[in-house]
Protein backbone atom coordinates (compact mmCIF):
# COMPACT_ATOMS: atom_id res chain seq x y z
CA UNK A 1 0.00 0.00 0.00
CA UNK A 2 1.25 3.22 -0.89
CA UNK A 3 1.39 6.06 0.99
CA UNK A 4 0.62 9.92 0.00
CA UNK A 5 2.39 12.88 1.19
CA UNK A 6 0.98 15.78 1.92
CA UNK A 7 2.31 18.63 0.33
CA UNK A 8 2.35 22.02 2.08
CA UNK A 9 3.39 25.43 0.03
CA UNK A 10 6.24 25.54 2.01
CA UNK A 11 7.39 22.48 0.41
CA UNK A 12 7.61 23.45 -3.05
CA UNK A 13 7.90 27.65 -2.50
CA UNK A 14 10.29 29.42 -0.85
CA UNK A 15 9.71 33.43 -0.26
CA UNK A 16 12.46 35.55 -1.41
CA UNK A 17 15.29 37.05 0.17
CA UNK A 18 15.32 40.47 1.39
CA UNK A 19 17.88 41.62 -1.07
CA UNK A 20 16.27 43.28 -2.93
CA UNK A 21 17.86 45.51 -5.61
CA UNK A 22 15.80 47.54 -7.78
CA UNK A 23 15.91 47.29 -11.75
CA UNK A 24 17.98 50.13 -13.38
CA UNK A 25 16.18 51.69 -16.09
CA UNK A 26 17.14 51.22 -19.93
CA UNK A 27 18.80 53.90 -21.94
CA UNK A 28 15.82 55.09 -23.74
CA UNK A 29 13.98 55.38 -20.36
CA UNK A 30 17.08 57.39 -19.20
CA UNK A 31 16.76 59.43 -22.45
CA UNK A 32 13.50 60.19 -22.08
CA UNK A 33 12.77 60.93 -18.28
CA UNK A 34 15.78 62.85 -19.04
CA UNK A 35 14.58 65.22 -21.95
CA UNK A 36 11.50 65.79 -20.05
CA UNK A 37 12.88 67.11 -17.20
CA UNK A 38 15.48 69.25 -19.04
CA UNK A 39 12.25 70.89 -20.63
CA UNK A 40 10.37 71.19 -17.73
CA UNK A 41 12.74 72.97 -16.53
CA UNK A 42 14.16 70.83 -13.47
CA UNK A 43 17.41 70.57 -14.45
CA UNK A 44 19.44 72.32 -11.86
CA UNK A 45 21.30 69.39 -10.72
CA UNK A 46 22.43 66.32 -12.79
CA UNK A 47 23.57 63.96 -9.30
CA UNK A 48 19.40 65.13 -8.15
CA UNK A 49 18.09 63.79 -11.13
CA UNK A 50 20.41 60.80 -11.28
CA UNK A 51 19.65 59.67 -7.97
CA UNK A 52 15.68 60.05 -8.86
CA UNK A 53 16.34 57.44 -11.91
CA UNK A 54 18.01 55.45 -9.19
CA UNK A 55 21.52 56.22 -11.23
CA UNK A 56 24.68 57.42 -9.90
CA UNK A 57 26.03 60.56 -11.49
CA UNK A 58 28.79 58.30 -13.29
CA UNK A 59 26.02 55.90 -14.26
CA UNK A 60 24.11 58.41 -16.20
CA UNK A 61 27.05 59.92 -17.73
CA UNK A 62 27.76 56.53 -19.23
CA UNK A 63 24.25 55.83 -19.92
CA UNK A 64 23.95 59.25 -21.83
CA UNK A 65 26.95 59.00 -23.46
CA UNK A 66 26.36 55.29 -24.77
CA UNK A 67 23.04 56.68 -26.37
CA UNK A 68 23.30 60.11 -27.44
CA UNK A 69 27.26 60.81 -27.82
CA UNK A 70 26.67 63.38 -25.45
CA UNK A 71 27.23 63.83 -21.36
CA UNK A 72 24.28 64.63 -18.96
CA UNK A 73 25.53 68.21 -19.15
CA UNK A 74 26.14 68.74 -22.75
CA UNK A 75 22.99 67.04 -24.04
CA UNK A 76 21.11 69.74 -21.26
CA UNK A 77 22.55 72.14 -23.27
CA UNK A 78 21.72 70.73 -26.37
CA UNK A 79 18.06 70.29 -25.81
CA UNK A 80 17.82 74.30 -23.87
CA UNK A 81 19.74 75.36 -27.21
CA UNK A 82 17.24 73.40 -29.27
CA UNK A 83 14.66 75.25 -27.82
CA UNK A 84 15.92 78.44 -27.60
CA UNK A 85 16.31 78.62 -31.14
CA UNK A 86 12.82 77.06 -31.83
CA UNK A 87 11.27 79.85 -29.76
CA UNK A 88 14.16 82.79 -30.99
CA UNK A 89 12.21 81.89 -34.52
CA UNK A 90 8.32 81.39 -33.80
CA UNK A 91 7.51 83.46 -30.93
CA UNK A 92 7.29 87.18 -30.37
CA UNK A 93 8.69 86.72 -27.10
CA UNK A 94 11.65 89.19 -26.28
CA UNK A 95 14.78 87.30 -25.44
CA UNK A 96 14.74 88.28 -21.47
CA UNK A 97 11.45 86.38 -21.80
CA UNK A 98 12.84 83.42 -23.77
CA UNK A 99 15.49 83.64 -21.14
CA UNK A 100 13.19 83.40 -18.43
CA UNK A 101 10.93 80.72 -19.39
CA UNK A 102 14.05 78.47 -20.30
CA UNK A 103 15.14 78.84 -16.75
CA UNK A 104 18.51 81.34 -16.86
CA UNK A 105 18.43 84.04 -13.99
CA UNK A 106 18.70 86.93 -16.35
CA UNK A 107 19.23 87.92 -20.52
CA UNK A 108 22.83 88.64 -20.09
CA UNK A 109 23.14 84.33 -18.85
CA UNK A 110 21.24 83.30 -21.55
CA UNK A 111 22.79 85.90 -24.08
CA UNK A 112 26.26 83.78 -23.32
CA UNK A 113 25.00 80.72 -23.03
CA UNK A 114 23.67 80.96 -26.67
CA UNK A 115 26.53 82.50 -27.94
CA UNK A 116 28.69 79.47 -26.74
CA UNK A 117 26.34 77.36 -27.89
CA UNK A 118 25.89 79.08 -31.23
CA UNK A 119 28.26 81.28 -31.64
CA UNK A 120 26.06 84.40 -32.54
CA UNK A 121 23.96 86.23 -30.10
CA UNK A 122 20.41 85.54 -29.82
CA UNK A 123 19.71 89.24 -31.86
CA UNK A 124 21.78 87.92 -34.21
CA UNK A 125 20.25 84.91 -34.64
CA UNK A 126 16.35 85.79 -34.83
CA UNK A 127 17.48 88.76 -37.21
CA UNK A 128 19.52 85.89 -39.70
CA UNK A 129 17.42 82.81 -39.36
CA UNK A 130 13.92 84.27 -38.84
CA UNK A 131 11.51 84.42 -42.44
CA UNK A 132 9.47 87.18 -42.71
CA UNK A 133 5.76 86.96 -43.14
CA UNK A 134 4.41 88.96 -46.43
CA UNK A 135 1.34 89.57 -46.61
CA UNK A 136 0.14 90.01 -50.27
CA UNK A 137 -2.88 92.43 -51.15
CA UNK A 138 -5.29 90.78 -53.84
CA UNK A 139 -6.88 92.61 -56.06
CA UNK A 140 -10.66 91.44 -57.06
CA UNK A 141 -11.41 92.88 -60.36
CA UNK A 142 -14.92 92.16 -62.03
CA UNK A 143 -14.91 92.01 -66.07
Amino acid sequence: MSTIKKISLDDIWTPPVNDFTPLKPSGNEVIDNYGEQVRARRHDHLRYFAQSMGLTLDELNNTMKSFTDYTAASFKDYLVSYDAQWMLLHSMMSIKEIAKKLGFSNGSVFYSFFRRMKGISPTEYRKGHRKVEKTVDYKITYF
